[in-house]
């Protein structure tokens, strides 16, 4: 902290203002909270107090150090756009200044109405997440969050600014979908970032779930769709995984295919061919097409099995009931002779 043309917290604040991609540990003789905090405040990664023993810690904490940073670094590289719905300049500008020295990564925006942020939302200018007063100038917070939940079925995070005191008004915000809010009691910009930042990840992770979701769906709709069966298998031939839409067409129970070898499952002929299929799929980009017959409770029916590598380890194997198919041209064969 203390050097001999400076101080350190001065290097620091040069260090974090023009973006020198380094961690930074200050170590201070005082041991005081106030130096620490300060510190902390500064965008220090950590500090080392100078107490007895302190060295057997110190490549311990420039670890840690280095750890935060990077974890810093990667949390900074994310672009986040805020917009502030509210009057009071004075915490514009604290908000503002706040950010662009621990948090730069978050451009904000302004808008002093309600009425001025919904054009601006209109216009196609959405953002990732809104900063609002508790209390704005033309309409009350539980009011516009109904809004944007009812009326225009928006799911931008909304974290919310509240005076000591109204707590519990802000409380009541969190039950018609505000994300958080915050208290703007003493040291709340620090915590500010961090909220902004968990608002938009916990709504992009409900977006993520839901269109995975919605993939799935797609998928199983799909899978159902298609009449084949569907084996997934390792190399050896032990079945991992399966889609049928009827079961009649399995040689055996379903419950009792996952983890069994083929040669445990099928008659030894129609495994012993499958396999030497597997040995050419492994050396071929393309799929390898192979016929077998299979004495199923409602008859003999043939298939037609397409195998292809999957994921470098596994073999997808789609087969095909053809027992119709060769029926038909069998009988057009007989036609013809």
């Amino acid at each position: 902290v203390q050097l001999r043309d400076g101080d350190g917290l001065s290097v620091l604040q040069y260090i974090r203002e023009n973006g020198v991609p380094v961690a930074v540990v200050l170590v201070t003789g005082a041991g005081d909270e106030e130096t620490a905090v300060s510190a902390l405040k500064a965008r220090a990664d950590d500090y080392i107090v100078k107490r007895k023993g302190y060295l057997d810690q110190l490549a311990l904490t420039l670890d840690s150090a280095l750890n935060h940073y990077r974890a810093d670094a990667a949390r900074r590289s994310h672009s986040l756009n805020a917009l502030y719905v509210g009057s009071n300049l004075g915490d514009v500008e604290s908000i503002r200044q706040h950010l662009a020295m621990h948090a730069d990564h978050i451009t904000l925006e302004t808008s002093f109405s309600w009425a001025h942020a919904q054009r601006t939302i209109q216009t196609g200018k959405v953002p990732d997440v809104i900063l609002m007063d508790l209390h704005t100038p033309d309409t009350g917070a539980l009011d516009i969050l109904r809004e944007l939940r009812v009326t225009h079925e928006q799911d931008i995070p909304v974290v919310l600014l509240c005076s000591p005191g109204e707590e519990d008004l802000a409380r009541q915000s969190l039950k018609i979908g505000a994300s958080n809010y915050l208290v703007q009691s003493s040291g709340y910009l620090y915590q500010l970032p961090w909220e902004l930042e968990q608002a938009h990840f916990r709504v992009d992770l409900m977006r993520r779930e839901a269109a995975l979701n919605a993939s799935e769906a797609r998928n199983r709709a799909i899978l159902n769709a298609i009449p084949d069966l569907m084996f997934l298998l390792n190399l050896d031939g032990i079945y991992l995984d399966y889609h049928v839409n009827d079961r009649k067409l399995l040689y055996g129970p379903p419950d009792e295919l996952i983890g069994k070898r083929m040669d445990e499952v099928l008659p030894p002929d129609v495994a012993a061919r499958l396999m030497g299929a597997f040995e050419e799929t492994r050396i071929s980009d393309k799929p390898v097409l192979i016929e077998f017959s299979l004495g199923l409770p409602l008859g003999e029916r043939v298939f037609e099995a397409s195998l292809v590598s999957c994921e470098g380890d596994k073999i997808l194997a789609m087969a095909r009931d053809i027992t119709e198919r060769k029926l038909a041209e069998e009988s057009l064969k007989q036609a013809l002779s």
